[in-house]
């Protein structure tokens, strides 16, 4: 699961979204597919490592929806700089800006 998660943050972050859109929903459909994707994350804790949180929570904002986005980072353990700083980039460029 390391591997996965390092290509996540890896396509996440070089700006390859439907890549990372793509490994994520592959990841996702090999697992238990009654639980929604946001919670299959964070039950599995790849959002207790702040960099894979961060590219996950700029995914969630640029592929999905800001609201899903802010869902994830509510769920997040431990919000450093990098987080709220995803968060807070997703709202201005993707959300309402308030």
């Amino acid at each position: 699961m390391v591997s996965y998660t390092k290509m996540l943050a890896s396509h996440v972050n070089q700006g390859r979204h439907l890549d990372a859109l793509s490994l994520f929903y592959h990841l996702d459909a090999s697992s238990r597919p009654q639980l929604p994707r946001r919670h299959h994350v964070t039950k599995h804790s790849l959002v207790s490592d702040p960099f894979v949180a961060c590219s996950l929570v700029e995914m969630y904002g640029k592929c999905v929806s800001v609201s899903s986005a802010l869902q994830l980072f509510d769920e997040i353990p431990h919000r450093n700089l990098l987080v709220w700083n995803a968060m807070i980039s997703t709202y201005i460029h993707f959300g309402s800006g308030c």
